[in-house]
């Protein structure tokens, strides 16, 4: 996670998106509606600095796909 004093929030790096990600998709279906909507921007933004077959590839490997 990056720190920074320029701009308030948290800033991750792309490799502790892939772990929260991971972490999160594996609990996909126990999620309220908040956390999915959080699991849905992680994938987006794994989608646009991914390609789509390590993404498919994190997807499957989390639900034994």
């Amino acid at each position: 996670m990056k720190k920074t004093q320029d701009e308030p929030g948290l800033f991750f790096e792309l490799q502790d998106l892939t772990v929260l990600f991971s972490l999160v998709k594996s609990m996909e279906d126990r999620l309220s509606q908040g956390e999915r909507n959080i699991l849905i921007e992680i994938e987006k933004t794994l989608y646009e600095h991914l390609s789509i077959k390590e993404v498919a590839k994190l997807i499957s490997t989390k639900t034994g796909a």
